[in-house]
């Protein structure tokens, strides 16, 4: 598979963590397939929260909103891919959430980020993102 394909799913990662830092629902949603999964695992490897559908994963996007009022930063570094094919990949990136609060930066949250991505209309699309949560800092 060619670097492009590469570069291009970097960069729907780097577009996903602006959306989610600037509140913007219309670019987040932009980044999944219409039946994508976005599900969030806990450090004990539980599922905490499930997701199937653009439709359900707007709801929660815009309820978080309404309940974080702080600037956050995602930062997740260069993606490992496990596969990619002309159609279809899948990567791991570790990640951190930081944000603003008291006027000085914090931990929000560390893990990895497992993804399996599809190509839709000339697009790399998140069709599941696995959000794999280390310890959350207390």
């Amino acid at each position: 598979m060619s670097i492009d394909a590469r570069q291009a799913i970097a960069e729907q990662m780097i577009r996903y963590s602006f959306a989610v830092d600037d509140r913007d629902p219309t670019a987040y949603l932009a980044v999944f397939t219409e039946e994508a999964e976005l599900v969030f695992v806990g450090p004990d490897g539980a599922e905490t929260m499930r997701m199937k559908g653009k439709s359900r994963i707007a709801k929660v996007f815009e309820a978080q909103l309404r309940h974080n009022a702080g600037q956050t930063r995602h930062l997740p570094t260069s993606p490992v891919f496990r596969s990619l094919e002309a159609e279809r990949a899948s990567t791991r990136a570790p990640f951190i959430v930081t944000m603003i609060a008291e006027g000085r930066p914090r931990v929000l949250a560390t893990g990895c980020y497992e993804d399996q991505w599809m190509l839709s209309q000339g697009e790399w699309k998140l069709a599941l993102r696995r959000v794999v949560l280390d310890a959350v800092p207390g």
